[in-house]
């Protein structure tokens, strides 16, 4: 499995340019969402055009990585985009897929689960009109650039019975296994607040994942599903255990060993606890263990270096200096400082996972 870091306006500031480039040396994959495009009140192509610009900014730190772009339904679940400007939102999502569609690796589809903030929009026959739109908008955009289908993720939400019903629908209704490569799992940010409940809730999913894979009968690509929005340990336990179980699974039925499970995964949460917690501990490599440290200020010099450059570089004097602040209790000067740090560590923990 493979880590997509969440990348913002934030990272190509002058202050964070150098940390950016090594979050670049951790992971080639970064992920931009076009919400800053779409909850505006002058929204429209123009400010689609700003963010792309943005996220090609930032993209330019990092070194042949590959870009995801999120959809920015996130606006509509907040309520920062009000029912009534639905449609031209998804004219939006679509107008970008289109005009940038060279610029971008990935391109997540607008899903439209529910609102916070306008909760007449939170009705089946609602939900299931705004998200055909959606999706019917996105066949028409496939059909127009066939090449696009190796872009595109379609995002499946379940939490609620009801909802993955109309997911369930929609697949059927548009034809959808004629269309989609990759997949993806949504809805699981902040599910177990809302629950309570202690296991991985994307196991089922996984399976109907697959089964979508293997009856759509299109093996052009691997089995691509990324996971919006994940961190806790034991969930990226389960996601580096269903991908190699997947891929045996594949390998048996299609016969062909070529043919595997690529899982990927996002989350905010280890750049924003680096910047919120001095304590987090830091998990390194050390043959075939996994070694705990439980400070910063405990970390071996030769993972520093190899974090955040070879050892004389600016950007590394200036992490020494930061280590210090933190061994005296003092301010940072820079919160983000150890954010690639708690990457690299997370990381480690995932190869740990998997091996």
């Amino acid at each position: 499995m493979e880590y997509v870091y969440v990348a913002g306006a934030s990272d190509v500031r002058a202050e964070n340019i150098a940390l950016t480039q090594s979050v670049s040396r951790q992971t080639d994959n970064y992920l931009y969402s076009l919400v800053d495009g779409m909850n505006k009140d002058n929204a429209g192509c123009q400010s689609i055009t700003n963010v792309v610009d943005n996220m090609l900014d930032c993209g330019s730190h990092f070194d042949n990585g590959n870009l995801f772009v999120d959809s920015g339904g996130y606006s509509i679940i907040t309520g920062a985009i009000e029912p009534e400007n639905i449609g031209f939102t998804i004219d939006l999502w679509s107008y970008g897929g289109e005009h940038f569609k060279d610029d971008f690796d990935y391109l997540f589809s607008l899903d439209i689960p529910l609102s916070l903030e306008y909760k007449k929009l939170n009705t089946k026959t609602n939900i299931y009109k705004y998200n055909k739109d959606s999706l019917s908008e996105m066949v028409i955009l496939l059909d127009k650039f066939p090449e696009l289908r190796e872009k595109i993720f379609f995002v499946w939400q379940f939490k609620m019975l009801p909802q993955y019903e109309i997911w369930k629908t929609l697949y059927k209704e548009l034809e959808l296994e004629r269309y989609i490569q990759n997949r993806a799992i949504g809805g699981m940010v902040g599910l177990r607040g809302v629950t309570g409940i202690k296991f991985s809730p994307f196991i089922g999913m996984v399976f109907r994942c697959l089964y979508d894979y293997i009856n759509a009968d299109n093996y052009s690509n691997d089995f691509r599903l990324h996971f919006l929005g994940m961190y806790n340990r034991y969930d990226r336990f389960e996601i580096a255990l269903m991908e190699k179980l997947c891929s045996y699974y594949l390998s048996y039925y299609l016969g062909d060993k070529n043919i595997t499970a690529k899982f990927t995964y996002d989350s905010v949460n280890f750049a924003h606890t680096a910047r919120m917690n001095p304590e987090i501990p830091i998990y390194c490599i050390d043959g075939d263990n996994i070694v705990v440290y439980d400070n910063v200020v405990n970390v071996p010099a030769d993972v520093i270096k190899k974090v955040y450059e070879d050892a004389g570089s600016e950007l590394y004097k200036n992490i020494q200096q930061e280590i210090e602040c933190r061994r005296h209790g003092k301010r940072l000067d820079n919160a983000s400082s150890f954010s690639p740090l708690n990457i690299h560590s997370n990381m480690n923990l995932d190869r740990y996972f998997e091996r």
